[in-house]
């Protein structure tokens, strides 16, 4: 950061070098026509010079005091310049950079699809040909084989084919080929019951990119159809662009279940299920994703009784067009449905994870903070008759780029938003140390105001409520009871 700091400083001081330049010689002209004025009048009216000249330096005296806080106020606005740019410059940099030692998300826009059940039937067909002797003599001494090898890609069953038995027999001249198929056939079993609960925290890298961790729990319940026993076959399909899925889990009838084989992207449980019975599974895993999560119901338009999402997320969220809205959006995000089929799928949106482009809000939103507390702390000792020392103010300036300063270096070490409230901090205190207690309300509030932003998509209506106590705290002490007087008096 230190190197960053340098060098935009020496392209700062380069670029206003050069936009300077040119202005030294009507500086130098305006001089020059300044003092000239002032030989003549001194030479023609001594006493209106004099007269003017100890005018325009008490007055001079009196505004000098001022030039501190200018001053400062300059520094502090080139400090808190230096911290945006060095800021920047410092995410540029670790967004390029193909190492790095904070936490990088490793997943992408998470896609969890709803799983599926299925039970198997087994199935016989059976198809007889009868052939007449004629035509039997054209097959040759061995027909079977001859049909066999005909008949062997005809098949028309969905399903899997398990085995073909063939079977000749000779009728009153005439040849009689059989052929039984038998077919194992997936047949699903609607969901009774899908509870879903969707925790998501949130975090930053140091490059910038904001991302999720969910911690996701499902129970599935279903019932065998059947009044018989039945070999069901339970899919839960892996999230897509997940990354790392740790503390993975799931349980059949409160078993543990072991899964080897998971090239086909699906967590598989196999088992019997009486005639008539219900079995529960609990799905639990946690993962890294960003941008968006879903829930995808439309792969296999399979049905679902009763469907239930609860999701916690302590930061705004917002829907995809067309996707399913929450039922209910009072609390936690809830999506209570009743026997769906549906193509539709839940998308959430989580649009204020760019890190870089809140801090760099938060960063250009800190000259108007300076300025605030300026302007906002002179009126308010105006209003309430205090002492106003420009010295104090010139060092309250520099408190508050100081602590925004010590903001964006921090912002290397530790988490973002608490790198952000330490740094207001250190602004308001150095603030309140150098004016005194009685301006803290102004200090303290205008060294939190970039913090709005933080707040993730209601920072306006932080800023509205922070221009009403400044508008407040600056009407007449009486002001309150002038309004009570408007009112209307209710009767004795």
């Amino acid at each position: 950061m230190v190197q960053n700091t340098v060098m935009w400083l020496e392209r700062w001081f380069s670029t206003w070098f050069s936009q300077l330049l040119p202005l030294i010689p009507w500086v130098l002209g305006a001089s020059g026509i300044f003092l000239v004025s002032g030989i003549v009048l001194y030479a023609t009216r001594e006493n209106l010079f004099m007269q003017t000249r100890d005018v325009l330096w008490s007055r001079a005296v009196k505004a000098g005091v001022w030039l501190p806080l200018l001053a400062a106020l300059s520094l502090a606005s080139l400090g808190l310049t230096v911290a945006r740019e060095a800021f920047i410059l410092r995410f540029a940099n670790q967004q390029n950079a193909q190492y790095s030692k904070l936490e990088d998300p490793s997943g992408g826009q998470t896609v969890q699809g709803s799983p599926s059940a299925s039970y198997e039937v087994v199935q016989r067909f059976t198809r007889t040909f009868s052939l007449q002797p004629d035509f039997a003599k054209r097959l040759g001494n061995d027909p079977e084989a001859t049909l066999r090898n005909y008949l062997s890609q005809q098949t028309y069953f969905n399903g899997v084919l398990k085995d073909v038995q063939d079977g000749i027999k000779r009728d009153k001249g005439n040849i009689l080929f059989t052929r039984t198929y038998t077919v194992i056939e997936n047949k699903t079993v609607a969901l009774d019951n899908a509870n879903v609960e969707v925790n998501f925290e949130f975090g930053d890298t140091g490059a910038g990119r904001s991302y999720y961790r969910t911690g996701f729990v499902g129970k599935y319940t279903l019932q065998n159809p059947l009044n018989q026993d039945v070999n069901v076959s339970f899919n839960f399909p892996l999230p897509a662009n997940s990354g790392t899925l740790s503390d993975f889990e799931l349980n059949a009838a409160g078993k543990k279940v072991e899964s080897d084989d998971l090239a086909s992207g699906f967590y598989s449980w196999q088992g019997n299920i009486a005639a008539n019975a219900k079995i529960e599974f609990i799905v639990k895993y946690k993962n890294q994703g960003s941008s968006t999560w879903s829930y995808d119901f439309g792969q296999r338009r399979e049905p679902i009784k009763n469907f239930s999402l609860k999701v916690n997320s302590p930061r705004s969220i917002k829907f995809l067009r067309g996707s399913l809205y929450p039922t209910n959006q009072v609390g936690p995000l809830e999506w209570n449905l009743k026997n769906i089929i549906t193509s539709q799928n839940v998308v959430l949106s989580f649009p204020e994870l760019s890190l870089r482009e809140t801090l760099l809000k938060l960063f250009r939103f800190a000259d108007a903070a300076l300025l605030l507390m300026l302007v906002w702390a002179i009126l308010y000792g105006i209003s309430r008759k205090l002492d106003l020392e420009p010295k104090r103010f010139a060092l309250a300036a520099l408190g508050m780029a100081l602590g925004i300063g010590a903001a964006a270096v921090l912002l290397g070490y530790i988490p973002s938003t608490i790198a952000m409230w330490i740094g207001a901090i250190i602004a308001a205190m150095l603030g309140i140390l150098a004016l005194g207690t009685s301006f803290a309300l102004p200090v303290a509030l205008s060294s939190l105001a970039p913090l709005a932003f933080l707040s993730g998509g209601h920072a306006g209506l932080w800023l509205l409520l922070l221009a009403l106590v400044v508008v407040s705290s600056l009407l007449p002490r009486d002001s309150l009871q002038r309004l009570q007087g408007l009112l209307p008096k209710g009767k004795p």
